[in-house]
């Protein structure tokens, strides 16, 4: 039997011992020919970019850049500042332009798709939505395994609800650190007789200031048969931890033309504004002392249409009145 409490304890500590953490990962998918041709004419992508950050106090942003196989690109951003969350989606052309926004109580789609909204590896430092280390007190232990020379835990998660689909998932723990270098995915509690739905495991694992963490792994997906379906390759290109981050980081900036819906309601919060009514006023006339005579000054707004209207209207009154004048002086 494995030393749980240790092993919780492990994971526990490399969960928090960190103040804030920033990782870029990029992803590449290889579809099977089955696969291709069950999807033809849709778009897919051939590549994801993640660009995350998360502090201790529950502060998340992730920027995901998707690349399509005809070169389009779609983008989102999700933030979450402890409080709120916004999801904003940017046009597929025009990947600065933003064409929607969203928010809710929780990060990214963690309401709605059940599972850690995290790219790989911190996905796997959860089961589901909950914390390994708290998971860990309820898993079933399957006794020891071997990853790569050196000696791993096994432990059970039973109907695990991920993405709609209930699993069951088998963790690989190294015995030393805690660290999850494999889970393997089943439709159902014994993996000698249910199907395997995925696997991932790692490749490479860095030691970054002094902890270990997964910087190339590999997730496999098979279909029913066994065949495999789709495999992505991820790859850590940077990994920081405790580098300071500004609270400006998790806080969404959005467009003023474009609608920002609620994801429990779906009803818009903010209508899009027209876009007269986004063209900034006139300033106001801002008070000024001369610098030669200290005397205070008044900048004058520019000269538009209304001041011109009025004058011409003036001008055109005293035409009028002098007209009518000079007709009763007549007769």
């Amino acid at each position: 039997m494995s030393d749980r409490p240790a092993i919780i304890a492990k994971s526990a500590e490399e969960m928090h011992w960190w103040k804030t953490i920033r990782v870029d990962v990029t992803q590449t998918i290889e579809r099977s020919s089955a696969s291709l041709d069950k999807f033809a004419g849709v778009t897919l992508a051939k590549q994801t970019d993640y660009h995350y950050t998360e502090t201790a106090a529950g502060e998340r942003r992730l920027s995901l850049v998707m690349t399509l196989v005809d070169g389009t690109v779609s983008r989102k951003e999700q933030y979450f500042d402890g409080r709120k969350g916004t999801t904003i989606q940017y046009d597929k052309d025009h990947p600065e332009k933003q064409t929607a926004a969203r928010t809710g109580k929780t990060f990214g789609s963690e309401a709605s798709i059940p599972g850690a909204d995290r790219p790989i590896p911190l996905k796997y430092q959860y089961v589901g939505n909950i914390p390994l280390h708290e998971a860990l007190e309820k898993a079933q232990d399957l006794g020891e395994a071997e990853i790569d020379a050196k000696p791993c835990d096994k432990f059970m998660f039973n109907d695990v609800l991920l993405g709609q689909v209930r699993q069951n998932l088998l963790y690989f723990l190294r015995r030393d650190d805690a660290l999850p270098v494999r889970v393997e995915s089943y439709d159902g509690p014994d993996p000698a007789t249910a199907h395997r739905l995925w696997i991932w495991e790692s490749q490479k694992v860095d030691v970054v200031q002094g902890h270990p963490f997964v910087v190339k792994s590999e997730l496999t997906q098979f279909n029913r048969d066994g065949d495999v379906r789709m495999t992505t390759h991820s790859e850590v290109t940077h990994v920081a931890f405790n580098e300071k981050v500004g609270s400006e980081t998790f806080r969404p900036s959005i467009s003023p033309n474009v609608e920002v819906s609620d994801a429990a309601t779906g009803k818009i919060l903010t209508p899009a504004r027209k876009e007269a009514d986004a063209v900034p006023k006139a300033p106001e006339a801002v008070p000024k002392t001369s610098e030669a005579t200290g005397v205070v000054e008044v900048a004058e707004p520019p000269v538009g249409w209304d001041p011109v209207l009025v004058y011409s209207c003036w001008g055109l009154g005293v035409a009028l009145l002098a007209a009518g004048l000079a007709l009763k002086i007549r007769r």
